[in-house]
């Protein structure tokens, strides 16, 4: 009977393990949804709030200018951290493929104009525009690689604009935050002009522009060659 009862246990247990296989699996799958989906919620979230960035930053109020950096802040973090886990987990959907770069150049796209509007300078304004257009011709030609099943790589020099990009926003907002709570407060009120302020601005924005349109020369130069295909 010991040895009937062995062989039935030796029977009965590889069809345990088959019928949990497919449990497992469904977990799984189940689990990269909810993430995918939580990724997407995140994105949402960066769209609505860029809005709120800029109605925050072109307020008198140094509260707000504090909020309006914050806000900035946590959309940059929201967007490294959907992006990364998106990619880590494979559960990146379709709808996040479209609406994570609509989100990002959005929130940034927005902050640069809102600069130059509040800052009231033209030569920002240009540089905002030649950034824009390089990033709008770099979102179709992905599309159009990915349309036709071919991979689109990111290159170096892309990767520096964007951190630079990233970069000079976060410092352009804390900076001027910080001088409008001096202001506010009459703390060193005199210390640095809100001219010089606006040059250096210019000039955060200014190399992120160069990074852009060598970036796209770049990308150009390879789809020329056929090194990029499209």
């Amino acid at each position: 009977m010991a040895t009937s009862k062995t062989y039935t246990e030796q029977r009965e247990t590889p069809e345990n393990s088959s019928d949990q296989a497919p449990v497992e699996v469904t977990k799984e799958r189940s689990h990269l949804q909810e993430l995918g989906m939580f990724a997407n919620l995140l994105t949402m979230a960066r769209i609505v709030l860029t809005p709120v960035f800029v109605w925050a930053f072109l307020s008198e109020s140094w509260i707000l200018r504090v909020i309006s950096l914050a806000v900035f802040v946590f959309a940059a973090i929201t967007d490294w951290w959907d992006g990364h886990h998106a990619r880590k987990s494979q559960s990146v959907t379709r709808v996040g493929r479209f609406l994570d770069p609509l989100a990002d150049k959005l929130l940034t796209i927005s902050a640069m104009l809102t600069f130059a509007w509040a800052f009231e300078s033209v030569l920002m304004l240009v540089m905002v525009i030649i950034i824009f257009a390089r990033d709008f011709l770099l979102t179709w030609l992905r599309a159009r690689a990915e349309k036709h099943g071919h991979p689109f790589t990111t290159l170096w020099f892309a990767k520096m604009k964007t951190s630079v990009q990233l970069t000079a926003i976060i410092t352009i907002i804390a900076v001027w935050t910080i001088y409008t709570i001096m202001q506010r407060f009459n703390v060193f009120p005199d210390i640095v002009s809100q001219h010089i302020l606006v040059a250096i601005f210019n000039l955060l924005i200014g190399v992120t522009a160069v990074l852009a349109i060598i970036s796209a020369g770049q990308y150009l130069k390879r789809i020329a060659t056929g090194e990029q295909l499209i």
